[in-house]
């Protein structure tokens, strides 16, 4: 890894600190400027920070045991999620005391364990026999874990790291999941927490809590808590049991159908809509509606929204119908906003847009069609800062993961205003919105930078650099949804 191109301005060295800088958001404005420069300058150095950001996840996964527990074993089997906890900060350990050494040998360490780890990363992914081992059958598939860990013994814990079956109960002890289930419903849960998988659309949710969505695609969903069975399709919510039984409904899409199951008479069905709340208290025997507060499940709605992870500069808006696009400011927030999930377009949708593989502006957008065959998801991320005026600089630089691969993003004005009525919120005036683009040059008589993106080669990472003066900057991201609804393994 001790890697040197005579064309690029710095060492490889100089480089993955700053790329962990940029990566972390710890980038003072200067220094992202110049590393703004030097990535577009030079072509060696954007190859390595694609590579830096496409590794940086594996990382992550080869020392998740390490960087938490300490434990001695690194568990090198990134095809499987343990019973330790997963997707941690990297901190691997180095085996012996740092606390002595002087900071250019720490330096030194660190980075050659990150060099050691990416060669083991490697050489693991192309350890024969992965794709050849048979699927267990199951009812629900694990697609993400953060930090898991599984209490009970080891045959409760899901089968090979990630399957789970009808079984007695899962207990979920420390971290967060998201599941897919056979049906194609997108469950995540939050520890503590225990559920029994009852089937292939249906889970009983025993205590924890718990945020779905349904595509609508044939895609039915069954949650039972205490005394409550909520029945969902085509839509998204958020749910919290006690051991007690009490449970906390909250709709964040849609509408769900409600019946208190243990009702001395017939079970009377009720529809709670979206941006409405209710509780069913088992001592009650009956359901009282409360506020709505979805910030509560704000933790694992990404999760189901199929956001795997984001640096720490982006807030993903609440989910209800009383968000007002126009009030989002914030100095040093970029928001994130849900605008279609798993929409098909009811004709091809002809748009320019950033592909995967692309840095823009020094690539330029390329013609991409969506057809109706398609489930694409959009999200919309907005920066406007709270001092927004000509003259002022406010500078973000970060990354965000996605479940699925990213199809393109929209970043100038004609990319947006196109992909507005397709893929935007169905009633959002976005003409409200002034200036709402990317800049691919300097402007304000050159004291603001241009802005920058990058996609993955595998489409599944976005990373930003963002300033803004005067005006505003969005861009849409399209997701592939397709497998979200599709019942096979990831």
């Amino acid at each position: 890894m001790n890697r040197h191109d005579s064309s690029s301005p710095m060492s490889y060295e100089d480089f993955l600190r700053a790329a962990t800088m940029f990566q972390d958001g710890a980038m003072s404005p200067e220094e992202l400027e110049q590393f703004d420069k030097s990535l577009q300058r030079s072509p060696e150095l954007r190859r390595w920070f694609i590579e830096f950001q496409e590794q940086s996840a594996t990382l992550v996964e080869c020392f998740r045991g390490q960087a938490v527990h300490g434990n001695d074993r690194i568990d090198t089997d990134t095809d499987s999620f343990s019973s330790r906890p997963q997707r941690t900060r990297i901190e691997p350990g180095t085996g012996h005391d740092t606390s002595s050494l002087t900071p250019g040998s720490q330096r030194t360490l660190a980075w050659a364990a990150v060099a050691m780890a990416l060669a083991a990363c490697v050489l693991v992914a192309f350890l024969p026999g992965k794709s050849s081992r048979q699927i267990p059958e199951h009812d629900a598939v694990m697609t993400f874990a953060e930090q898991a860990s599984w209490g009970g013994a080891a045959d409760q814990w899901p089968v090979d790291g990630r399957y789970l079956t009808r079984s007695d109960s899962y207990r979920l002890d420390s971290g967060s999941i998201r599941l897919r289930l056979n049906s194609g419903a997108i469950v995540s849960v939050a520890a503590p927490a225990s559920f029994r998988i009852v089937g292939p659309e249906s889970i009983d949710l025993l205590a924890g809590k718990m945020t779905a969505r349904t595509s609508g695609n044939r895609t039915d969903l069954v949650i039972r808590a205490g005394d409550l069975e909520i029945r969902d399709s085509e839509t998204a919510f958020g749910v919290t049991a006690t051991t007690d039984g009490d449970v906390d409904l909250a709709v964040f899409d849609g509408d769900v159908s409600v019946r208190v199951t243990d009702d001395v008479d017939p079970p009377s069905e009720q529809m709670v809509v979206e941006g409405c709340a209710l509780a069913s208290y088992r001592s009650a025997g009956r359901t009282t509606e409360i506020p709505y507060e979805p910030g509560k499940y704000q933790d694992i709605w990404p999760l189901a929204l199929g956001i795997d992870e984001a640096s720490s500069i982006v807030d993903f808006v609440p989910p209800g119908p009383d968000v007002s696009l126009s009030s989002l400011a914030h100095n040093h927030k970029m928001f994130l906003v849900p605008e279609k999930l798993n929409h098909h377009v009811s004709r091809p949708a002809d748009l320019k847009l950033v592909l995967p593989g692309q840095t823009w502006p020094s690539s330029p957008t390329q013609k991409f069609r969506v057809t109706p065959k398609q489930s694409v998801s959009s999200y919309l991320l907005m920066y406007k800062p709270q001092t927004s005026n000509f003259g002022s600089r406010q500078t973000l630089s970060g990354s965000i993961s996605f479940q699925h691969p990213i199809l393109g993003i929209a970043v100038t004005g004609d990319q947006l205003r196109n992909s507005d009525q397709p893929f935007g919120i169905d009633d959002m005036d976005y003409k409200a919105f002034r200036g709402r683009h990317l800049e691919d040059v300097d402007t304000e008589f050159g004291s603001l930078p241009a802005d920058s993106i990058t996609i993955s080669d595998d489409g599944r990472q976005l990373y930003f650099s963002l300033h803004v003066g005067a005006l505003t900057d969005h861009l849409r991201v399209l997701v592939d949804d397709s497998q979200s609804t599709s019942s096979t393994d990831p």
